[in-house]
């Protein structure tokens, strides 16, 4: 038997060393948790998607523009607010982060906030801080729905990942929220 050449074989591996990651590994946090560590928890309407390249060439990201209804959780935030997620498509051009969450003008969410060190904010913990709010096609109940893209994993093995889509009530989880942060 023939054994190769350590130096060609890493050679061989060269190449494969440039290609880009497809994961984005995520906290496995609670609720409880997610309203602890979050600036604000708000409901609201998103009456803007827009992304924008960088001047400097660096990563390009998607501003979101989303009109607060209630606060349900943290500081006081505007009527209005602009979230800057990580990633966003300008033509034939792609910068792809796994996780983040998709936002969709018109679409109704449930918003758990984080305050970068700018004074930016953005979503917590990647699209776990965010719910959208849908109407159940057999109960015609409002319901928060959370879907798990592709390309997520969880750092905590010692508890089990979250179901790839989870739903609540809409009051149910509101109240949930409000119990945790003490303001029910």
């Amino acid at each position: 038997m023939r054994r190769m050449n350590p130096a060609l074989a890493m050679v061989a591996c060269i190449p494969f060393l440039a290609l880009p990651a497809h994961a984005t590994t995520l906290m496995n946090w609670d609720l409880d948790e997610f309203v602890f560590q979050s600036r604000a928890v708000v409901t609201g309407t998103v009456s803007d998607v827009e992304v924008r390249a960088p001047e400097d060439g660096t990563v390009a990201h998607t501003y979101v523009t989303l009109d607060v209804e209630d606060v349900l959780a943290g500081a006081a935030v505007p009527r209005q607010v602009v979230l800057q997620e990580m990633g966003g498509r300008i033509g034939y051009r792609a910068t792809i982060v796994h996780g983040v969450p998709v936002y969709r003008p018109g679409e109704r969410v449930l918003v758990f906030l984080e305050e970068l060190d700018d004074g930016k904010l953005r979503t917590l913990g990647f699209y776990r801080g965010k719910y959208t709010l849908e109407i159940d096609p057999d109960t015609q109940r409002e319901m928060y729905v959370q879907r798990e893209p592709s390309g997520v994993s969880f750092a905590d093995h010692e508890v089990a990942a979250p179901e790839p889509e989870i739903r609540y009530q809409r009051e149910d989880l509101e109240w949930t929220i409000r119990l945790a942060a003490g303001e029910r």
